[in-house]
C-alpha cells in the first residue's frame, strides 16, 4: 500500500520504560489490535538512553525495536528526544537548561529529585 494514502493507527511506546522481555509481546499485541504504526523515542529521557555518558552511544534498544516493528509490520514514527537533555549534559553545561521568563528552570534527576537553578547560579537540590 502507498504509505502516503495509508491511515496510521497506533500507539505511543517507550521501550526504555518497559522490560526488554516484554517488548515483543507488546509489539505483537499492537499488530493483533490492528495497529500499523508505533510512535517512539521522543519523550522523557530518550537522549539519555542513546547517549548515557558524553560521547558514549548505544543504539541497541533502537535496533531491537526496529527489528520487532518490521517483524510485526508496524511503521515507526520516530521522535528525537532532544526536548529532554540527559542529566550529564545539564551537569556539564548548566546554560543549556530551559529557563522560564523569571530565569528559573528545572529538571528531574534519576533519583526523582527536582533541581531548580537560577540562570547564573548554583543548582539547588530540593
Amino acid at each position: 500500500m502507498d504509505t502516503l494514502s495509508q491511515f496510521f493507527l497506533g500507539s505511543s511506546y517507550y521501550p526504555p520504560f518497559h522490560d526488554p522481555e516484554d517488548w515483543e509481546r507488546d509489539i505483537a499485541r499492537m499488530q493483533e489490535l490492528g495497529f500499523n504504526a508505533m510512535r517512539t523515542a521522543e519523550l522523557i529521557a530518550t537522549w539519555e538512553w542513546v547517549e548515557p555518558r558524553k560521547g558514549e552511544f548505544d543504539f541497541g534498544w533502537f535496533d531491537r525495536v526496529f527489528e520487532l516493528s518490521e517483524k510485526y509490520q508496524l511503521q515507526i514514527l520516530l521522535g528525537t528526544g532532544v526536548g529532554n537533555p540527559p542529566i550529564w549534559l545539564l551537569d556539564l553545561y548548566l546554560e543549556v537548561q530551559i529557563l522560564s521568563h523569571d530565569m528559573m528552570g528545572g529538571f528531574m534527576h534519576e533519583e526523582g529529585q527536582l533541581s531548580v537553578a537560577p540562570a547564573r547560579g548554583k543548582i539547588l537540590i530540593i
